[in-house]
């Protein structure tokens, strides 16, 4: 029973954990095409 329970407890924090990487590439990526766009923009001018 307490493995269970372990079990369940270790496989949400590896949710929340995968979640969490996610959101960090999301934003990686979303700063990365922020730079690009604006370094697009200075070559415009």
């Amino acid at each position: 029973m307490q493995i269970a329970i372990w079990l369940k407890v270790f496989n949400d924090t590896n949710k929340a954990n995968l979640c969490r990487l996610k959101v960090k590439t999301s934003l990686h990526y979303l700063n990365f095409a922020y730079i690009a766009y604006k370094l697009a923009q200075l070559k415009h001018y």
